[in-house]
């Protein structure tokens, strides 16, 4: 049964509290490159983001490249990753020797203590769309069930498989995260329906093509993508852009084609906004403003509710009563469309958005310590291999990053 999605806002104080295959579907031509980079990856090979390279060509190249203008692909494909994901290929061929039945894992989707590790790569997309369903975005919304499953099987193709954590399977834990924080704590009854989708949707995206180092890493390193967002919120702004361009480049990924322009500026204009929150350069400025709201007397301000109506008035579909009909001085017959006003967030929905997802996306130190410790151990391994990639450029090893020196995490 699915859960609606509408709900009345609560007139309460912002402080109070209250109650099928992954290649099933295309992935884009665009995205080719990245697809064939994860199956690459997948199979043990070394490669890069444009080109495949032997271990003594990178290297090599390595050698040749100077510091502080190499791309972080050449820094991190080496012998030593080389056998770091062999062993990773070894670990993901045991996990899912063990994996359940996928009908039977999903009983346990709405608990804290759901193991996401149960559930096979390939059947994550399938995941991802029951908790769309649970949420009730497909009854609510005008969603076109093969294109988001095309839209998602993308997503999950841009995901760097031989990144430790940053991956697709992190990626749908902040999702379920998310999808938990919606509806045990019943924080969908103060979003309305397109907020509720933009924050799914940003949930599943927030982490796409994650190269697994960190943005002060790109930056120090003049990683062109440093230099193309000029350092500023480096990875959460191609994170975000990814996801748009995944959204618009091609038909058969494009999952906002049925709403009207508005809302689908507006869905865009969410989805960037929240992304952006989960960089942690800007966490203490989103918890001033939590701090400052909580400490306000005035009832939680609820955004315009949303209806299908509007796509349908996008369509030329109408229900009866809803549009009216004159004659032009031709006689053909014209419709007029009633005006509707351009979908918009409040601040109060705005600043909720983005502290829902930033508590899905470290909550995995709350879960049960069999998971926890899990996905600790995962992203331990990725900061080890960006503090080896330090050493081997010659740069001061970051904090928590050094494989020699356990001693720092204490």
């Amino acid at each position: 049964m699915s859960t609606s999605v509408a709900g009345s806002c609560p007139s309460q104080a912002f402080g109070a509290p209250s109650k099928s295959s992954s290649r099933q579907a295309q992935i884009s031509p665009i995205y080719e490159d990245s697809a064939r980079r994860a199956e690459a990856e997948q199979a043990g090979a070394d490669v890069t983001v444009q080109t495949q390279h032997s271990q003594a060509d990178l290297l090599q190249a390595d050698s040749h490249k100077c510091r502080g203008t190499r791309p972080v692909q050449v820094l991190l494909n080496h012998a030593q990753t080389w056998e770091l994901m062999q062993e990773e290929e070894e670990t993901l061929k045991a996990i899912n020797a063990n994996n359940k039945d996928l009908h039977e894992v999903l009983k346990g989707l709405k608990s804290w203590s759901f193991d996401i590790f149960d559930i096979k790569k390939d059947d994550l997309p399938k995941m991802v769309e029951r908790i769309f369903h649970d949420i009730g975005l497909f009854e609510a919304l005008p969603l076109d069930a093969s294109k988001f499953f095309g839209f998602v099987n993308s997503i999950m193709g841009q995901y760097r498989a031989h990144v430790p954590y940053h991956n697709f399977r992190h990626a749908c834990d902040v999702l379920h995260a998310t999808y938990l924080l919606l509806t045990l704590v019943e924080g969908q009854k103060m979003l309305n329906t397109l907020e509720v989708f933009a924050l799914l949707l940003a949930a599943l995206c927030h982490d796409v093509d994650h190269p697994g180092v960190n943005n002060a890493f790109l930056s120090i390193t003049n990683d062109p993508l440093a230099i193309r967002y000029n350092d500023l919120s480096i990875l959460e702004s191609h994170h975000a852009s990814t996801t748009i361009k995944t959204l618009l480049a091609y038909e058969s990924t494009n999952i906002l084609a049925p709403f009207s322009e508005a809302e689908q500026r507006h869905i865009r204009k969410l989805l960037v906004e929240i992304i952006l929150a989960t960089d942690m350069d800007h966490h203490f400025k989103i918890i001033e403003m939590l701090k400052s709201r909580s400490s306000d007397s005035n009832p939680f301000e609820c955004s315009p509710p949303y209806s299908m109506l509007d796509s349908r008035h996008n369509s030329g579909t109408f229900p009866e009563g809803a549009s009216s009909s004159s004659q032009s001085s031709s006689g053909s017959q014209t419709t007029v469309v009633p005006s509707r006003p351009s979908p918009s967030s409040t601040k109060d929905a705005t600043l909720l958005l983005k502290m829902l997802i930033k508590c899905a996306d470290i909550s995995n130190v709350m879960k049960p310590f069999f998971l926890s410790k899990r996905w600790a151990a995962l992203l331990l391994t990725e900061w080890f291999r960006q503090g080896d990639a330090e050493k081997k450029i010659g740069l001061p090893v970051s904090k928590n990053m050094d494989s020699e020196n356990p001693v720092a995490l204490q």
